[in-house]
């Protein structure tokens, strides 16, 4: 493992570099980060992986970046992270895994992405989420993508509306684990719809379904017509409604018909 021994770093002449694969990795050590030139770069992988004394990031130049996966991974410190240019990546494996002192997210551009997988998993304090973010977005994969978080519900509610309206079919999301919220009814809406379409989805909380415990006791003469409203309202096992009768002394014929169930 290497360690930086000093918190800074200089700021070389890197406009020619393409490749900045695990550059810094486990500059565990680093407070910041000068503005280099990486306009030509490409490959970002693992470039600042562990670099967990990191409090800021610089806006630097990745308009020609493809490959950001694991980027900024474990830099835990980091409390904001810039707007850079994510038009031409691709992978986003793992970007900001375990990013945890994340709050808030940019709204990057994510119409090239094809892999979200673990992207902002145990981003423990990120509660705002651009909602916007998946529209134009190709990736179905986003397995683990939001694992451990602590979203807001409307930041829920905005993550799966945008991979509705994106549109893929049979993608993966989890957004178990952490204290994100439960989503809200239009959520669930859009859960269901991307489940329709052949998503696994699953989410923190989901709302859980409240049934009480219903009884319902009716005169005789209105039996057959609440037996036609239930089979109209629930077909064939609305057939089962109201067939048990009463009296006074428990024998023929009935004075009232009971029904109760969990509604």
């Amino acid at each position: 493992e290497r360690l930086l021994l000093s918190n800074q770093f200089p700021l070389i002449n890197t406009s020619a570099g393409t490749n900045f694969y695990a550059a810094w990795y486990g500059c565990s050590s680093l407070t910041s980060f000068p503005l280099i030139n990486t306009a030509a770069g490409t490959n970002f992988q693992s470039g600042w992986a562990g670099c967990s004394s990191l409090t800021s990031f610089p806006l630097i130049n990745t308009a020609a970046g493809t490959n950001f996966q694991s980027g900024w991974n474990a830099c835990s410190s980091l409390t904001s992270f810039p707007l850079i240019n994510t038009a031409a990546g691709t992978s986003f494996y793992s970007a900001w895994f375990g990013c945890s002192s994340l709050t808030s997210f940019p709204l990057i551009n994510t119409a090239a992405g094809t892999n979200f997988n673990a992207a902002w998993q145990g981003c423990s304090s990120i509660t705002s989420f651009p909602a916007a973010m998946f529209d134009s977005c190709p990736a179905t994969n986003f397995t683990n993508a939001f694992q451990n978080c602590a979203l807001s519900q409307a930041s829920v509610d905005g993550i799966l509306a945008s991979l509705v309206k994106a549109n893929k079919p049979d993608g993966k999301l989890n957004m178990q684990g952490g204290t994100s919220s439960t989503p809200s009814a239009a959520g669930l809406a859009s859960k269901a719809t991307l489940v329709s379409r052949g998503w696994t989805v699953n989410i923190t909380k989901d709302a859980m379904t409240i049934y009480t415990n219903l009884t319902i006791i009716l005169p005789a003469a209105a039996q057959a017509l609440a037996q036609g409203l239930c089979v109209a309202a629930a077909g064939e096992a609305g057939a089962g409604m109201f067939i048990t009768g009463l009296s006074a002394t428990g024998e023929a014929p009935a004075t009232h018909f009971i029904s109760s169930g969990a509604v």
